[in-house]
């Protein structure tokens, strides 16, 4: 009996392994959703990190951690996303709190002006890409399924599978897979903002 029960749980552990593999992989595959998965940069420099940047698009794209470190030494890491909802934002930095200290907190603004039929537009928007590039690589399921519940409040027909399970959603992407699918990291992005 115990033999089984030691095979039945060596078969789990290897099958969720291979479905987290396969998931990754048909993710790359099938769009550039979450391309750039910054909140395991937080996980693998943990209390590393002085700063932290949320928000939407004009912190995302006018962020550079680089600079922020060679030219002034201060750590800095972006965990904005475009058109990132306030409450996205929120639970990002309550995950990134569970291994960052951060001295300093930057929220770019932009998003406490929308308004909630905005929101609900934005949320229906390219197959829920801004939902996708905010929930999606949140390894705490916890604070994922939180968020989840909050966003099907503002819209009511997100399917929670889609997040809950990258399979699921990212499943029809198989034909897209190639070569470059199968390597490490997301793209590195490099952006110039201006100081002054």
């Amino acid at each position: 009996m115990t033999s089984k029960v030691l095979r039945s749980i060596v078969f789990l552990i290897i099958g969720i392994f291979i479905i987290s593999y396969i998931s990754k992989i048909l993710q790359k595959a099938g769009s550039d959703i979450s391309a750039d998965d910054r909140i395991s940069l937080a996980y693998k420099n943990r209390n590393y990190y002085d700063v932290l940047v949320l928000g939407a698009s004009q912190a995302f794209a006018n962020t550079s951690n680089q600079e922020l470190y060679e030219k002034y030494g201060i750590a800095a890491l972006s965990l904005a996303s475009p058109k990132q909802f306030p409450i996205s934002s929120y639970y990002t930095l309550k995950e990134a709190f569970t291994v960052q200290k951060p001295k300093i907190v930057i929220y770019d603004s932009t998003a406490i002006f929308y308004t909630p039929k905005l929101i609900e537009l934005y949320s229906h928007e390219n197959n829920e890409y801004n939902i996708h590039e905010s929930v999606d690589n949140l390894r705490n399921l916890f604070v994922k399924w939180e968020l989840i519940d909050e966003l099907k409040k503002i819209n009511p027909d997100i399917n929670p599978l889609n997040y809950k399970s990258s399979l699921y959603f990212y499943h029809n992407y198989w034909k897209n897979v190639k070569e470059s699918s199968f390597s490490g990291g997301g793209e590195t992005y490099k952006r110039k903002c201006v100081l002054d």
